[in-house]
């Protein structure tokens, strides 16, 4: 068990940190979701404006890599052009 009161602190802080990433990807991959499922040409735009916006705000907060986001914002762009 840790006595220092900076590595409790630190700990404290990476678990907030943790939680907070934990359901900000997990709203990523259900807005994924929502793209790859969407029927219409029509509902997949809406669903992948909502998920490039998310993508561009986890990638700006270092939830995840910018590059990532890039790439699944490119692969389901074109998924989305394809069904309409």
């Amino acid at each position: 068990m840790p006595r220092s009161r900076t590595v409790i602190k630190r700990q404290r802080q990476t678990e907030r940190r943790h939680l907070r990433r934990k359901s900000e990807r997990s709203e990523l991959k259900t807005l994924e979701r929502s793209v790859r499922s969407a029927a219409s040409g029509d509902a997949a735009k809406a669903s992948f404006k909502n998920l490039a916006k998310a993508l561009d705000q986890a990638a700006a907060n270092g939830t995840i890599h910018p590059n990532k986001a890039a790439r699944k914002k490119s692969r389901l762009a074109k998924l989305a052009n394809k069904t309409s």
